[in-house]
């Protein structure tokens, strides 16, 4: 068989044969037919043509309904049918005939439905909507079909990812809400895509036998045959993404869309009309992030007025291309909450490390921000008064007209729009001191330094300086004050003294460490007590057995081998009902990056069993001179929010320093993405919400020295 580098499978079900196999004297179950779930596969199989994926490797299985022949699909072939046995063959053979390294993708569009009790207050707005997912297939009411669950569903995607190295997306255009649903619109332009206030827990001979075979070809495939907890493994994916319709407090659906592409009055499912909508205008060499794009769908999805609330989620790989093996890198972003007059409200704050003074391009809802036109519907705007959860920031004089109002150069801004990070600015003053003699490189360095808002170097002799650039063995070394102490700043890429790009260079290695470090001493903020750090514990775990940390000064520090394989409980004990807890380990490549946010109710130390403990390891960053040491000292921040709605936190992100100066990137790139998330959704104000923080260190040993 030859082998393929891209293949896809297209799944969209319309057609529900009735069925009575499921029913209860409780519970009757009951797919309707749907309009748009074929439509959207067709419109999928056209975009990947145009990608240049062979017609041969895009696989599909549909089930067209037709209201005048009611009684079985369109399509005559049952081979053809979007059945669980259908799937699981296509995914067999997906597997068997694709190259390592290849790419897969897979779509679903039909109903979705609960196979489980899941608590929506633990996961509203956006959280696990894989926890207890099933996909439902067109025969599954009938005797002998089962669902197509998440569970069974991530073994098979894992094998390709783990097993076979290939790379995936999954797009879930359906709903998994289950009950809970309320004020859902039913009309004849919008249906939602599962059964409204209804969950099926019946547990049939052939379910179990679907999750052993799915087991068993696991197994196979990995070598692998130990006992294992059953967890979804598409809500914490590697070497895949995942794209579910809506978070699991919410709904999703299909409805009727008109325009040049698709026609007059045809339906589509929401997530899959905004999708190729942006995928199919995007105007660079390049498809944008799956960040990116749910930005847009997100941005389009509120300016449609939807019927119902409905905010994708993502899981796994955001920071990749669509499709494709290209990571980008993008700067922070945040939502605008309100415009007044020549002002926005941004949901984002001084616990994120916001600062007066800090510039944000502000684009309008919708607009792609990696496309290089998109630079024409940006606005500057600075920020002027920082809360704990919220800030204003002055929109540019550039953007208004003659007589005060506000013209922006192609489309209004408006609550729902996005706030791009261009420049940080610091909270406290720090200033550089350096040896170098030569005129030109004084002033630039001057210059580039004081591009950052606090950031200055001393005109000559010492003073109140925080930093000391001196040279030495024909590099340029950094020095930071701790105190009345000196050091040298370890896993620097090193600045060669003839550099013509040196002062740029340095500028933005302090640069960087000055906002690294504003970062670390989040510690020390002012803020509520009413969330306790005290309340709130994190226990780690070796091969099962508990790791006991040594205590200096308040401060926890766990003792592991680098490379090891760890695991992590939380616990929170506090007096608040629910809380957020998003977990950034700041690493010795000088990189802020978010490890987990989740929502913990009082006393839980396992919100979703599905995906609790979690599992790490820490690594080593390379070092960058032989002074470097061999060991490091990670901290990891642990921020607790109280409240049910998440906070955006992409602010605090910051992308590891090379070990290679060339490899440095001098400053934001408007067409690159950020290694965290951009804020999902609008927030009402959160300057009111409780909130604490704390740290601990993991001390990682080489493996040679343990």
């Amino acid at each position: 068989m030859a082998r393929v580098n891209s293949s896809a499978l297209l799944i969209g079900c319309d057609f529900y044969f009735p069925g009575t196999s499921r029913n209860t004297e409780s519970n009757q179950i009951t797919f309707p037919h749907l309009l748009g779930a074929v439509s959207d596969v067709n419109r999928v199989e056209d975009f990947l043509l145009s990608l240049d994926v062979q017609r041969a490797n895009i696989i599909k299985l549909t089930a067209s309904y037709d209201p005048l022949s009611p009684e079985a699909p369109v399509e005559k072939d049952p081979a053809k049918w979007p059945t669980h046995a259908n799937i699981i063959r296509e995914l067999d053979s997906i597997e068997k005939r694709m190259e390592p390294g290849g790419l897969v993708y897979i779509h679903f569009s039909g109903h979705g439905i609960q196979r489980g009790e899941v608590e929506l207050e633990k996961t509203a707005n956006g959280g696990d909507s894989l926890r207890g997912a099933a996909l439902a297939t067109t025969d599954v009411l009938l005797d002998g079909g089962t669902y197509l669950t998440g569970y069974q569903l991530g073994l098979h995607i894992k094998t390709m990812t783990t097993v076979l190295g290939l790379r995936v997306t999954l797009v879930l255009d359906c709903c998994f809400s289950g009950r809970g649903l309320r004020d859902v619109v039913i009309s004849g332009t919008y249906t939602p895509r599962t059964i409204i206030d209804c969950r099926d827990t019946s547990v049939l001979d052939i379910d179990r036998k679907a999750d052993c075979a799915a087991e068993e070809h696991a197994a196979d495939l990995s070598g692998l045959r130990h006992s294992t907890v059953r967890e979804n493994w598409l809500s914490h994916p590697v070497g895949c993404t995942v794209i579910t319709a809506c978070g699991i407090g919410q709904t999703a659906g299909e409805s009727t869309f008109s325009d040049a592409t698709t026609g007059p009055g045809k339906k589509y499912g929401v997530l899959t009309y905004w999708m190729l909508k942006n995928l199919t205008q995007v105007r660079t060499k390049s498809l944008p992030s799956y960040a990116t794009l749910k930005d847009y769908i997100i941005g389009m999805i509120k300016n449609s007025k939807s019927r119902a609330e409905q905010v994708p989620v993502l899981y796994g790989d955001i920071d990749f291309e669509f499709f494709g093996n290209k990571k980008h890198v993008r700067r922070p972003a945040c939502r605008v909450i309100e415009v007044r007059e020549d002002k926005v409200r941004l949901n984002v704050g001084s616990a994120q490390g916001v600062a007066k003074n800090a510039v944000y391009d502000v684009y309008p809802p919708g607009v792609n921000v990696d496309d290089i036109y998109s630079s024409h519907h940006a606005w500057e705007a600075r920020v002027v008064k920082v809360d704990d959860f919220c800030s204003e920031a002055l929109l540019s004089e550039a953007n208004k007209a003659e007589e005060g109002r506000l013209v922006p150069s192609d489309h209004h801004i408006y609550a729902g729009g996005l706030a791009v990070l261009r420049s940080w600015a610091l909270k406290i003053p720090r200033k550089v001191r350096t040896t170098i003699e030569d005129h030109n490189m004084r002033k630039l360095l001057k210059v580039a330094l004081e591009n950052t808002y606090n950031l200055s170097l001393l005109d000559d002799g010492a003073g109140a300086e925080q930093f000391v650039i001196e040279t030495g063995n024909n590099i340029f070394e950094i020095h930071e004050r701790t105190g009345r102490t000196w050091s040298r700043l370890q896993r620097l890429p090193a600045v060669a003294v003839d550099s013509e790009l040196a002062p740029q260079q340095l500028a933005h290695l302090i640069r960087h460490v000055c906002r690294y470090r504003e970062i670390e001493n989040l510690i020390d903020h002012m803020r509520s007590r009413r969330v306790r750090e005290e309340k709130f514990d994190m226990l780690f775990y070796r091969s099962n057995e508990l790791i006991e940390p040594t205590e200096t000064d308040g401060v926890k520090t766990f003792k592991v081998t680098a490379g090891e394989p760890l695991q992590l409980r939380l616990l929170y004990n506090g007096p608040i009902s629910f809380v957020w807890v998003v977990l950034f380990e700041l690493n010795k490549a000088w990189g802020v990056s978010k490890k987990l946010a989740l929502k913990l109710s009082k006393g839980a130390m396992e919100p979703d069993k599905d995906s609790w403990p979690i599992g790490f390891s820490t690594a080593i960053p390379p070092k960058c001179t032989d002074s470097d040491s061999d060991d490091t000292m990670d901290i990891f921040m642990a921020f607790i929010v109280e409240g049910e709605d998440e906070v955006s936190w992409d602010e605090l992100a910051l992308e590891d320093l090379p070990t290679d100066i060339r490899e440095l990137r001098l400053d934001f790139d408007t067409d690159q993405e950020s290694e965290s998330e951009r804020s999902s959704r609008v927030q009402k104000s959160t300057s009111g919400r409780h909130w604490g923080v704390t740290s601990f260190v993991v001390h990682s040993i080489p493996n040679k020295l343990v």
